[in-house]
């Protein structure tokens, strides 16, 4: 099988010999395919001094996590891979057979189009909270793994979940050319919920395979990542560009414009703007919103 791992770099270096060195330990050979957002740290140096194996591509400018992704996901393409493995740069293989397992879950289960281990934080000691949140609450789906897990039975190799996030995807390239790559209204965040949306649209499910695990050293991120994560605009795009539902963006804009309206009525000044802020934003994005809801139901490799 060929195999290409992508990593987005940003800024990183404190992840990078973990993260590279754990790609390059794989007991399933792969190439590493890095797109540097424009790091100011010296990534892009550092790479090419540490792990000259690893094809680096430097954005002059950050192209955010969807489309400098979507470049790797070209570059498998056109290079006739069979998988591409998603790894973000805070990230690294806990087992060396860790993408083995994941390719060996799909040829067994070829209907799952993203699979992922289970993800660990960064101590490598528990199970990511989000993780946990993502199941409990995005997933209608996990009964059977977690009480597989809470009951210490034996584990099936791969299980249904509804969510996973793109800290550690493989995605069979037969896949990219059914959904495509990651829609570009997302700059960052909302592009991992909206492709979920897209592949089940298209046929396709969402597995983790609970034998192996990936760390991720979210805890230790910083900056505003939880802010940016649960930003409303980023909501509410993810809600408008669901394949999975009807296109209603114009009712939805006209109960906004009504409800500021109203409360207007009754002097509700804040809310009244809030409202009204929402619709001017629905307003500016119906187009690029719309373009994409029609173009993500069509079966291509769109966006790469």
């Amino acid at each position: 099988m060929k195999v290409l791992a992508i990593v987005v770099s940003y800024n990183g270096m404190q992840w990078y010999d973990r993260c590279f060195s754990s790609l390059q330990a794989s007991t399933l050979p792969i190439d590493v395919f890095v797109v540097d957002n424009a790091s100011s740290d010296n990534s892009a140096a550092f790479i090419k001094t540490n792990f000259p194996m690893i094809h680096l591509i430097e954005s002059p400018v950050n192209l955010g996590f969807g489309h400098a992704n979507n470049k790797g996901m070209r570059y498998a393409l056109d290079n006739g891979y069979d998988y591409v493995f998603l790894l973000n740069q805070d990230a690294w293989l806990v087992q060396t057979n860790t993408i083995e397992q994941l390719i060996k879950g799909h040829t067994n289960h070829p209907k799952y189009g993203i699979i992922s281990p289970m993800h660990l934080y960064g101590s490598g000691e528990k199970v990511s909270k989000g993780m946990i949140m993502d199941l409990v609450s995005h997933n209608h789906s996990t009964y059977d793994l977690l009480s597989d897990l809470y009951f210490n039975r034996v584990l099936n190799e791969i299980y249904l979940v509804d969510y996973v996030c793109a800290a550690a995807w493989l995605i069979p390239c037969s896949v990219l050319k059914t959904v495509g790559g990651f829609d570009p209204i997302f700059f960052h965040y909302g592009e991992d919920d909206n492709y979920m949306q897209r592949l089940v649209y298209h046929g396709f499910s969402i597995g983790i395979c609970p034998k192996v695990s990936i760390c991720h050293d979210m805890e230790f991120r910083g900056g505003d990542y939880g802010k940016e994560n649960n930003n409303w605009k980023k909501s509410m795009m993810v809600e408008f560009a669901d394949v999975n539902k009807p296109l209603i963006i114009n009712k939805i804009k006209l109960k906004y414009i009504s409800k500021a309206m109203q409360q207007v009525l009754f002097l509700r000044l804040s809310h009244a703007i809030t409202n009204y802020k929402v619709a001017l934003f629905i307003q500016k994005n119906y187009k690029s919103i719309a373009n994409s809801y029609n173009k993500n139901r069509t079966k291509a490799s769109n966006w790469i």
